[in-house]
């Protein structure tokens, strides 16, 4: 009973190990994309990407976070509103560093 119950747990794995490899990794082609640019335009100059991508300075995230509001529920860290504010000049160095 003992060896069929390690096949059947084996075959298991196997079986979830190949749907979630399946449903996950790319085995389609890679095609040439290069005409993309032809047909899509560009809508974002050089100087709006620059910008876009500038990071955000400490004051900035410090404003995001105090706009949040203090009722919110808390979202993927668990941490809602209410704690940033309350305990925001004990981790603001880390959470800056986080985002930045």
């Amino acid at each position: 009973m003992g060896i069929r119950l390690l096949s059947i747990k084996k075959v298991m794995a196997e079986l979830a190990v190949n749907y979630f490899t399946n449903l996950f990794c790319f085995a389609g082609s890679t095609s040439d994309l290069s005409y993309v640019d032809e047909v899509i335009p560009a809508l974002v100059t050089s100087s709006m990407n620059n910008i876009l991508t500038i990071l955000p300075s400490n004051e900035e995230i410090q404003n995001a976070v105090f706009n949040l509001n203090k009722n919110s529920t808390s979202g993927p860290d668990e941490f809602g509103g209410i704690f940033y504010h309350t305990y925001w000049n004990l981790i603001k160095d880390d959470v800056c560093v986080a985002v930045i």
